[in-house]
């Protein structure tokens, strides 16, 4: 697996390849509003699924 998003501290590290990426940003994408702001929340804000819900946020201008 080649990563093009990696997030992580001393304790875990998150990666996902190009594949993944794709698919959850697919999926981030389709989520209506509250589902995306939970999605950010619930990833506390760090690692590549939470980027990827935060720029699902800016796109449609909600407030985190």
């Amino acid at each position: 697996m080649r990563p093009i998003a990696v997030s992580g501290n001393e304790s875990t590290t998150v990666a996902l390849d190009v594949a993944n990426w794709s698919a959850v940003q697919a999926m981030v994408e389709r989520l209506d509003d509250r589902a995306v702001i939970a999605i950010y929340e619930l990833a506390e804000g760090a690692g590549p699924v939470a980027d990827l819900a935060a720029a699902q946020m800016e796109k449609r201008n909600l407030d985190y």
